[in-house]
């Protein structure tokens, strides 16, 4: 329920399949840190890891975007010869 809630009012139901691991992982992400108190500590640990990585372009989020693991395809079985 509290992912369903955190969908529909964080991406006004604005979300694609193809994204739907992503956003699960930042959801995963923010459920588990709710009652962090060090904010400054994963304030700081966030801006040295911006600051270590090259930038995200949008093409390149789109290009490099994994589909999500729950709506992988079946696996097709093998033809017997």
């Amino acid at each position: 329920m509290l992912l369903k809630r955190w969908l529909l009012g964080t991406h006004a139901g604005a979300m694609r399949r193809k994204h739907l691991q992503a956003y699960l992982d930042e959801f995963a992400f923010r459920h588990n840190r709710r009652k962090t108190n060090g904010v400054a500590r994963i304030s700081a640990r966030l801006i040295e890891g911006l600051v270590a990585t090259k930038p995200l372009t949008g093409r390149r989020l789109v290009k490099d975007t994994i589909a999500c693991r729950w709506f992988a395809p079946p696996p097709q079985p093998e033809l017997s010869r």
